[in-house]
């Protein structure tokens, strides 16, 4: 097990990943006030930025890209829990949520020089939901999954 400054700055790494998560889910949830995300347009930013968020959790998993060893910059096993607790949150944030936003609406641009196509907030939501449901599989605990469940319901 790692001690000292390395697994403080995991730690750190994580608190501040966590405060960032939960100040996102927040605003998803927020139906008034000045951080409510109000329009799909905003929702799309919150859903972005989370599958960012799980995409950098996942990297920092140990055994993720070949690297079995923990690094500094790696979170450690027992992080976990803590993780699959997130991971729970922001599923059920994201189903919550999505319900709020229109169905997929493709525009395709014929004679614009590039073909350009608009992606509505709900395909954004749908990829964060995704990219956290195979997060929360891969570090499942059984007593944090709901928001799995209700991801994978919805």
């Amino acid at each position: 097990e790692r001690e000292g400054g390395m697994g403080r700055q995991t730690s750190l790494n994580l608190e501040s990943t966590t405060l960032v998560t939960n100040a996102l889910c927040e605003a998803l949830t927020a139906t008034t006030g000045s951080t409510a995300l109000t329009t799909s347009d905003y929702r799309s930013g919150a859903y972005a930025a989370l599958e960012g968020v799980a995409i950098y959790i996942t990297n920092k998993l140990p055994g993720i890209n070949g690297h079995n060893e923990l690094s500094s910059l790696q979170f450690a096993e027992r992080d976990t829990p803590n993780i699959a607790e997130l991971a729970d949150k922001v599923l059920s944030t994201l189903v919550g949520s999505i319900v709020k936003d229109k169905a997929a609406a493709t525009t395709f641009a014929a004679d614009a020089p590039d073909t350009s196509f608009s992606l509505v907030a709900k395909e954004v939501g749908y990829t964060a939901i995704l990219t956290w449901m195979w997060l929360s599989k891969r570090i499942m605990q059984t007593d944090a999954k709901s928001g799995y469940d209700a991801a994978l319901n919805y």
